[in-house]
């Protein structure tokens, strides 16, 4: 089994932290660094949905960083659902902070998968990823300032293209 890379769960966030030490506080308070002196391994806690009452909730990332594809394959296979979800967060954010696409290779790996016949908890599983991901919003992530109006029509139709898609797989995922 493949050990987790990101907890969402908040019990579970609190019970992990008694393990690690805090080694710096960031970003004016809003994320904490943190060293497991067992495994040698750094963790990082921040806010997801910060700009929600309340400040949103924490996310906990093991450092360095998953990468877009790494955070996609868990995504599809770790057997945690708030692992699912929080790297699900983490491809939106990653996306909306740090302009990191994600979308044509998840959309293209959902497509893959052949939803006849599947348990609940892997249509759950696929419902969080599009839901979290926010891989079914045709809002235009990308930059549009010094763009010529045919750019940023591209970009608002590759938006359009991959949220009719997991539309699409939604819709088949709720017929079953």
């Amino acid at each position: 089994m493949r050990p987790r890379k990101l907890y969402y769960d908040k019990s579970l966030i609190i019970e992990f932290l008694k393990e690690l030490t805090i080694v710096e506080t960031l970003e004016n308070n809003w994320s904490t660094k943190y060293f497991n002196t067992k495994t040698g391994l750094y963790w990082l806690k921040s806010q997801i949905n910060s700009e929600y009452h309340g400040g949103g909730n924490s996310i906990l990332i093991q450092l360095p960083e998953p990468s877009t594809d790494e955070l996609i394959e868990i995504t599809l296979f770790s057997i945690n659902e708030d692992e699912v979800i929080a790297a699900s967060l983490r491809l939106r954010d990653n996306e909306q902070y740090h302009e990191i696409d994600y979308r044509q290779k998840l959309i293209d790996k959902l497509n893959e998968i052949d939803l006849y016949d599947l348990h609940y908890s892997e249509k759950k599983r696929l419902i969080n990823i599009i839901e979290y991901s926010e891989l079914d919003s045709e809002i235009n992530r990308r930059k549009i300032l010094n763009k010529h109006f045919d750019e940023v029509q591209n970009d608002a139709n590759y938006f359009r293209n991959i949220a009719k898609q997991a539309d699409t797989i939604l819709r088949r995922l709720d017929r079953k």
